[in-house]
């Protein structure tokens, strides 16, 4: 585990420049179109059953995961995932960056 985080912070500072100049493209018509942060920060399961913080670039109305109980039975996937493919809670931005993945890429 310590190799592999090494190893994870060595690659993200090697990334950082390249990747910042991409980076602004995405946070400026986020930050332009909706209130709220930039960035959003979910909590993932990863190996081993360990809880993570993940950073996505945010393509949803800022107060969305208040409001999932709002949109529930619009569920298309049964268990833990939840996705709806037309979510209302979507800005414009979103999906522009959702259809590309770009709001991963964080």
């Amino acid at each position: 585990m310590l190799v592999k985080r090494v190893l994870d912070a060595v690659f993200a500072g090697l990334a950082r420049w390249p990747w910042s100049r991409c980076a602004f493209r995405c946070q400026l018509p986020v930050k332009l179109i909706s209130s709220g942060p930039v960035l959003f920060r979910p909590r993932r399961c990863g190996l081993g059953g360990r809880l993570f913080a993940c950073y996505k670039f945010r393509s949803m109305i800022a107060e969305a995961e208040s409001r999932k109980t709002e949109v529930e039975h619009l569920d298309e996937k049964s268990g833990p995932a939840f996705k709806i493919r037309h979510d209302p809670g979507t800005t414009k931005v979103g999906q522009y960056l959702r259809r590309f993945s770009t709001d991963e890429r964080p």
